[in-house]
């Protein structure tokens, strides 16, 4: 530990709890002891989160599972530590819950002697950069990483005068509150991009996009209904041959290079075939790449065109190639068309389930249909989008910016919380050296609570 403020002084995890406290495991509790008609509730892993409590959990026991195990109900204000990831050592306080808990084993409850220590304050020095990475350093286990109780007990944490700890954490929860609120305001920005361009999608594909254009242009040619069947001159189901990691062969895409408007080709594995299947199955500029199966709905029947040549590379059979007649599409344009709501209505419609995947046809996919412009009217419409969604594109840059410094203040707070450098010091405060003369001359505290072996 590096050198303290004066003032401070250092102790260990559990000298927390002093002599009135607790720091215990989570209990021993197993599925056949749990009821599903208990009244006491059971905190999992999930409940746990970084300095909140997330409330996800469903698990109870009943009284007699309680008296058996000799469970620990914790009480409000506890401070919770996850023994395990992900984070690994992420501390949250116990909330005022209507009924009473336990939690899991994996779970320690630090009961904070308030003598000692702020609740708050001992939180958030677990959360600390400096302390999470200290469990981290004592945790073990070639999966799943944990830190026994007996480790994390022993950790040195940092002990400010008891004025200093809560001006400290009255500072940080103050702050933290801002913080959320900017979360929750940026967290509105991206479903609202989302309809925006929806709606540029729309608008484009009903004809309202380039209302002014034909007016300006003088133009009345119709639209005309038509298939995608009506639009092409090809559609192939890519290869079939097992591909490999092995740089050697041909680039074969995953189907997860796929995206609706968009096209990963560093998304690859790689598949040796002959001169002649290469041939076939080769993707140039102008190709439109379709998903056949997904695991999700989502991404089923979703279209991508290929921007460039792209000599070297083939695709695989749960990919579908569509080539465009150029005298009445732009592959752009059909692009537009698969990603737009109207589409994806049809294109959902289609779709099969079976073994856990779902899939589509390259013949339901020639049935889609779709309203189309004559090819210079589908030239502004594709210029235009792209306008818009390169406006959208910006805004999701500096959004990901805001979010990404917005993840980055908490734990730059806690850090400096750590070091003692987020509020100013007090001469009047009592040092936290007279604090732990105090608890040396007290009693330790003896916890009484059996538990089962839990390997912890």
């Amino acid at each position: 530990m590096s050198t303290l403020p004066k003032g401070w002084g250092s102790t260990t995890v559990k000298n927390l709890a002093g002599t009135s406290g607790l720091f215990v495991d989570g209990d021993w509790v197993e599925s056949k002891d749990q009821d599903p008609n208990g009244d006491i509730r059971l905190l999992q892993l999930a409940d746990i989160g970084d300095g909140v409590f997330l409330d996800k959990s469903d698990r109870w026991i009943n009284e007699e599972a309680f008296t058996r195990l000799r469970c620990t109900r914790l009480e409000t204000g506890d401070v919770l530590i996850a023994r395990m990831p992900d984070p690994l050592g992420r501390a949250c306080l116990m909330p005022s819950l209507e009924k009473r808990c336990v939690t899991v084993v994996d779970v320690a409850a630090l009961r904070v002697d308030p003598q000692v220590a702020d609740n708050r304050w001992v939180m958030h020095t677990v959360n600390a950069p400096q302390l999470r990475a200290e469990i981290s350093a004592q945790a073990s286990g070639t999966t799943r990483k944990r830190i026994s109780r007996g480790n994390l007990g022993g950790l040195l944490v940092p002990l400010p005068p008891e004025s200093e700890q809560k001006r400290i954490a009255d500072k940080i929860d103050t702050v933290l509150t801002r913080v959320d609120a900017v979360n929750t305001r940026l967290a509105r920005v991206a479903p609202i991009l989302k309809r925006f361009r929806q709606s540029a999608l729309a608008a484009a594909t009903s004809g309202r996009l380039t209302e002014d254009w034909r007016v300006l242009n003088s133009t009345s040619k119709p639209w005309r209904k038509a298939t995608l069947e009506d639009l092409i001159e090809e559609m192939r189901n890519g290869l079939a041959a097992k591909p490999d990691e092995s740089p050697a062969g041909r680039k074969i895409l995953r189907i997860s290079a796929v995206r609706p408007g968009f096209l990963d080709t560093t998304d690859h594995r790689y598949l040796t075939t002959d001169e002649s299947s290469a041939k076939l199955y080769e993707l140039r500029k102008g190709d439109l790449l379709f998903t056949r199966y997904n695991g999700s709905l989502e991404y089923v029947g979703v279209c991508a065109m290929v921007s460039e040549d792209l000599p070297g590379y083939v695709y695989p059979d749960k990919l579908i190639r569509v080539r465009v007649k150029a005298s009445v599409a732009l592959p752009k344009f059909i692009e537009l068309v698969s990603s737009a709501a109207e589409a994806r209505l049809q294109i959902e419609g289609y779709v099969k389930s079976s073994a856990g995947q779902k899939g589509i046809s390259g013949g339901s996919l020639r049935t889609l249909r779709m309203a189309v412009p004559p090819v210079e009217e589908q030239t502004e419409i594709v210029r235009r989008v792209e306008t818009l969604f390169a406006f959208a594109d910006r805004l999701e840059a500096r959004l990901k910016t805001a979010q990404t410094s917005t993840e980055r203040l908490t734990p730059s707070l806690l850090a400096k919380a750590f070091r003692g450098e987020l509020v100013p010091q007090d001469p009047n405060d009592e040092p936290a050296s007279e604090l732990l003369r105090r608890l040396q001359q007290e009693a330790p505290l003896t916890s009484t609570k059996l538990r089962r072996k839990s390997g912890a």
